[in-house]
This record gives structure tokens, sequence and C-alpha cells, in this order.
């Protein structure tokens, strides 16, 4: 991307004549410089200037004959912040449109006299990155009723600094804080506070199963703690991202996060071997296997990446005629408890074959 520099605004013009720390951009003193894409820039001017990305994003001063990229150090592009909050906007973009868009908190059917006297304060103890407990220490000074979504991705937010920018609130200042901060909006109606995340699609996207989540609960207050072969499957027909909100969302404390974690390497494994349907996973548990040619197309695909990443395995069965194919295994590690190996034998020549182990071992 390339504009001429008398198109930039007067801040940016500043930015950019510090790469080379002169205004004539001259090139002496550059602090970087960079072959430009394969096959050069041609036909630029030397007062033109470009966004180059390589790890960050950084402005660059192009050479007259598109040979030279002049990037700054202390060029990076960061999008605005929340209002009122000091921190880098990383929010998707569904969520910053809403937040842009409109009011978060309507108290409009509240009597103004009940909102506008600056009568609450937030302790130290207060664990201000959990929705819940914030909005409690509201409920428990002020005595409403407050209905709330809990979703994973929006019930915690990083901002633990929340509420201690002065000693004491309106209701008003502490809802709007709290509404960006959380990124919800507080409606008022008829004696009742409503909060309700701003971005519910992307919010039911993210999240994990109840009926997994209350396993997981269960699990984390068992005395073994352990995660059983079931659990891993179930793991398995998560998507991406409601696994990785699962990982973050500090529900499941460390002995159990450990386990997923030394789980992330079996996710594509887990992911392909319950994307099969009921009579693919008969067959790759049967003598013969589930063969490659008998998957779909998008299976194959699947099964090729496996069989290239996983670790290195003999052959289920004996000799070398096996097909290549999906072989599943079941055996006990203990009484009443199963292990899982998925093993993937690929093509002739190579008769490589790889093994994934659930639970791993």
């Amino acid at each position: 991307s390339v504009r001429p520099f008398k198109e930039l605004s007067p801040d940016v013009q500043r930015r950019v004549a510090a790469i080379v720390g002169r205004p004539e951009f001259d090139a002496a003193g550059a602090s970087g410089r960079f072959a430009p894409p394969t096959g050069g820039v041609s036909g630029l001017s030397q007062k033109n200037v470009g966004i180059v990305a390589s790890g960050s994003i950084s402005l660059a001063l192009i050479d007259p004959d598109g040979k030279n990229l002049w990037v700054s150090p202390i060029g990076k592009v960061r999008r605005k912040g929340l209002p009122g909050i000091d921190s880098d906007n990383d929010l998707p973009p569904e969520v910053d449109e809403a937040l842009r868009q409109r009011a978060l908190v309507d108290l409009t059917e509240l009597p103004r006299e009940r909102w506008r006297r600056k009568t609450l304060r937030f302790g130290a103890k207060l664990d201000r990155r959990l929705l819940g407990e914030v909005l409690e220490a509201v409920a428990l000074q002020t005595g409403f009723t407050f209905v709330a979504d809990d979703f994973l991705r929006s019930r915690r937010t990083p901002f633990s600094w929340l509420l201690t920018d002065q000693d004491e609130y309106t209701l008003d200042e502490a809802l709007n804080q709290i509404a960006r901060a959380f990124q919800h909006r507080v409606v008022y109606r008829q004696g009742v506070l409503h909060v309700q995340t701003v971005s519910p699609g992307l919010d039911l996207r993210e999240e994990p199963p109840p009926a997994l989540l209350r396993r997981f609960d269960a699990l984390r207050e068992s005395k073994s703690g352990r995660m059983e072969l079931r659990d891993y499957l179930e793991l398995g027909r998560l998507t991406p991202s409601q696994f990785r909100r699962l990982q973050i969302s500090g529900l499941l404390g460390s002995g159990l996060n450990g386990q997923i974690l030394r789980s992330v390497v079996l996710m594509d494994a887990l992911r392909f071997y319950t994307s099969l349907s009921g009579e693919q996973q008969k067959s790759a548990e049967a003598e013969a296997g589930l063969a490659r040619r008998d998957m779909s197309r998008e299976q194959q695909s699947a099964f090729d990446g496996l069989a290239l990443s996983g670790a290195a395995a003999e052959e289920p069965g004996s000799g070398t005629d096996r097909a290549a194919g999906l072989y599943v295994r079941r055996g006990e590690i203990k009484p009443g408890a199963e292990r899982l190996t998925i093993a993937l034998v690929r093509e002739k020549p190579t008769r490589r074959a790889t093994a994934y182990t659930v639970p791993p071992k």
C-alpha cells in the first residue's frame, strides 16, 4: 500500500520524516534497509510512503528506484483503544462496531435521583476481572436486581484496574465502565437491570456445550481429577474457537488445564475421528480398518495431514499387505479406563504408519 507523502496527515508526516532523521528524506542514518518484494517496486517517487509488515506493521520510505525500503523502528501501527481505557483495541470487528454505534447504558426509566449521587465504592479485594463479581458489588450497594448472561467469552475482562480511577461512583459512572470493559449493554426496565453481551452471535459460537462444562466442573472437584477417554472425545467435537475459549476461561484449574495442554497435539486427530460417521468408526475399529478410498475427499485431506505429522508407529496387524487407511484400537489402561490408539497407514511405496494415543501416555 503506497500513498504520496503530501496526502498524509501532519502527524504521520512527522513520523515518516523520523524514519531517516531529516525532513528531506536523506537515506543517511536510516534505521533499517530491506529488499522490496520480488521484482522490485517501479515508478515510485522518493516521497512515496508505504506500509511494511514483517512481524509488526511499520511505516516505510521507498527509494526512487524502488530497490530499498527504509523502515522506521518506532512506526508500529496501533488501533484506537477502548474509550477511557488505556489499552490497544484488539476486539473482534463486530464487537468494536457495537461499542461505537450506541450508548451501552440506558437508565431512562430510572428516577435520576437514584443514580446521580456518588454513593458506590469498590474495595481492593473485589475481583474486577469477573462480571458476576462486579455486578454483585453493585447490587449489594444499590438493592437492584440484575439479570445477566454468563458466556465464557465475555464474563471476564483483562482490565483488572476497572473502577479504580476514583474513590466513589454514581451508578451511571460505574455501569458505563463495567459495560465497556465487559462488552455488555445495561438497560433498566421495570425495576430490573438487564445486562446482555453486545455480540451474542460471537459468544454463542465460542461457547462450549453446557454438558461439557458441567463435566469439567465435576472433574475439578473429584479426587483424581483425571480426564477419561470420553472427555477427550468430547474435546474433539469442539470447534477450534470453542477449544481455545475453554483453555483460557480460567474454569479448569491447573490440573485439568495441564491435561488439556498436553492434549493439544491430539486435537486434529480427535476432530478427525469424531467427524467420522458411526459406520466409519465401526469400520476403523474392525480388523480390516477404514480404507482411505472409502473416505470423502475432505476426510482424505485430513487423513493425509495427520499421517504426515503423527508419531511413528508400527503398522497395525501383520505384514505390509495392509491397505492405506485408518485403524482404531481400544485397550484398557486399568479396569474401567479405556485408551484409544488411532493409527494411519499411508499409501505405498512408503508404507509409513503414524499413531495418536488417547489419553496420552
